[in-house]
């Protein structure tokens, strides 16, 4: 029975038979549907209006894929009347960044557990709906060169009771400001809870972030998941801070995998 359906993947150009579906309300048969991938259908732009009316007709719905789906900025500002979801992914979509009602400010972001934000052209002014991301346990910034210079915009609104689990500002340009506003997060207990941290292609990072932070890691000791890698074309020495880094193991204790791909370790 399609009345007890609770994913339904329509990712990869398979766009059109949903569209069939929607014509007809057949969604009303399908009122256990929690979770929707409509992710790599690049004419699904233009189209977000048509298909958030429809989407009411599903009260349990919970997670809607779109990303790399070419969505408009009017496409943006309809997520706003899909009041319950807690995932939404729309990255690889350029549009998020050039809405002119910023995205953060529109999305239904008290509810929000999941929220997919790479690659989308993010400007500055994303940082100031973060206090309102009450449930958030996993960010994806990656890809935003925005937030190199400016992660403490990001991470200020964080407050010590945050849920994050996961957070991945990879290759944003970060410098050593950045990374020891990081640091400063995690000292005032905004990243507590924080498994997954993946910083990796921030290779204008100074030595003295990467020591500071691994200084103070005692702070990140839920940590299990920890990426610093360089690109493949870099090539920088680790001899620096690595001494901090073997200190810091001991003190996380959860920590499962750490990636240091593309440093060089230098010998005297």
């Amino acid at each position: 029975m399609l009345s007890s359906l609770e994913e339904l993947d329509l990712s990869n150009n398979k766009l059109c038979l949903f569209c069939e579906m929607l014509k007809g309300q057949a969604l009303r048969f399908i009122p256990a549907l929690e979770h929707i991938d409509l992710s790599c259908n690049k004419e699904a732009g233009g189209g977000l209006t048509t298909l958030a009316t429809n989407l009411v007709l599903l009260p349990h719905l919970r997670s809607l894929d779109m990303h790399l789906c070419c969505l408009t900025k009017e496409d943006v500002l309809e997520a706003p009347s899909l009041k319950d979801l807690r995932e939404l992914d729309l990255s690889f979509n350029k549009s998020v960044g050039d809405t002119r009602q910023n995205l953060l400010q529109t999305l239904p972001l008290s509810q929000i557990t999941k929220l997919p934000l790479n690659n989308c052209a993010l400007s500055t002014h994303a940082s100031t709906a973060m206090q309102m991301l009450k449930q958030l346990e996993r960010l994806n910034l990656s890809w935003n060169k925005c937030v190199g210079e400016n992660l403490r915009q990001f991470l200020e609104p964080l407050q010590p009771d945050c849920k994050l689990q996961e957070l991945r500002p990879s290759s944003c340009n970060l410098t050593t400001e950045d990374v020891l506003h990081l640091e400063s997060a995690c000292q005032r207990g905004a990243l507590s809870h924080l498994k997954q941290l993946n910083l990796s292609y921030n290779g204008s990072v100074g030595d003295g972030g990467w020591t500071s932070l691994f200084e103070k890691a005692a702070a990140l000791k839920g940590l299990e998941e920890l990426d610093v890698s360089l690109r493949p074309s870099a090539s920088l020495s680790v001899s620096p801070w690595l001494p901090a880094l073997l200190e810091a193991l001991p003190q996380l204790s959860s920590l499962t995998r750490l990636s240091l791909q593309h440093w060089v370790l230098e010998f005297s």
